[in-house]
């Protein structure tokens, strides 16, 4: 009996201690779950507010291109109707040439002289502030592809200007092209 007293109560022991265990465990746990649901909400809490971010700066990236769309074709009409306007002006111009050429003039030789160069100086003043114009768009050019700053509608084909000898000044009109990615 005394044997079996003891046998006895080293199982009670052993039983003690292996619920003890796991009490002990599961108190652990629940400490452990806890601290990873708390970790768990707050990454979903910047999660969203990474999204709304997200969200928003796509609302503004899209206000942006839709206005840089609108400001284009607002410029592209523009030059198109200053383009127009200039030829139509260049044609007057050459109009009134031809005939001061053609026509025998009856008045004195100096006010036609006077009348030519006047018409010849404010051409050559629009024709000089054109090519200052073009001038300042060719220095600015590398500086932009250097900087990796173009807008999105330029497309550069040669960065160098090319020098070209011609009998007089020439003006190019703008050209817009849409660069798609």
């Amino acid at each position: 009996m005394n044997i079996f007293l003891m046998v006895l109560t080293c199982l009670n022991i052993i039983l003690v201690l292996g619920l003890s265990f796991t009490v002990f465990l599961r108190v652990k746990e629940k400490k452990e779950d806890q601290r990873i649901t708390k970790g768990l909400q707050l990454l979903q809490h910047k999660i969203a507010i990474l999204q709304d971010l997200s969200d928003k700066a796509d609302e503004q990236v899209q206000r942006l291109v839709h206005m840089l769309d609108t400001k284009s074709n607002e410029l592209r009409r523009t030059t198109n109707d200053a383009t127009v306007a200039m030829t139509k002006m260049q044609n007057q111009v050459q109009a009134q040439q031809a005939l001061a050429a053609a026509a025998p003039l009856v008045t004195s030789p100096a006010t036609t002289t006077n009348n030519n160069s006047n018409n010849n100086i404010n051409l050559d003043e629009f024709n000089q502030f054109i090519q200052a114009l073009n001038m300042q768009n060719e220095k600015t050019k590398p500086v932009l592809v250097a900087q990796n700053n173009l807008p999105q509608d330029f497309v550069i084909t040669n960065p160098e200007p090319t020098p070209t000898v011609e009998a007089g000044p020439k003006i190019r009109p703008f050209e817009f092209k849409r660069v798609i990615r």
